[in-house]
């Protein structure tokens, strides 16, 4: 199922500041060196979100 967590514009949940720029990170693989972004054994996304006025953070989405 396919769930909104944040998206460029909005108010961050964790910092309530504007999200100007999201990327979203690697998860390791354990395959030959290949990444993925969310992790198979957890479910966790990881994703970097900068901010209006500076700053910038790395946060990790918890899935049950």
């Amino acid at each position: 199922m396919l769930q909104l967590i944040v998206r460029k514009g909005d108010l961050h949940p964790v910092t309530g500041t504007v999200i100007t720029a999201l990327s979203f990170l690697p998860a390791p693989a354990n395959v030959r060196g290949q990444t993925r972004n969310a992790s198979q054994t957890t479910g966790d996304l990881l994703y970097r979100a900068s901010f209006a006025g500076g700053g910038a953070g790395i946060y990790k989405v918890v899935f049950p």
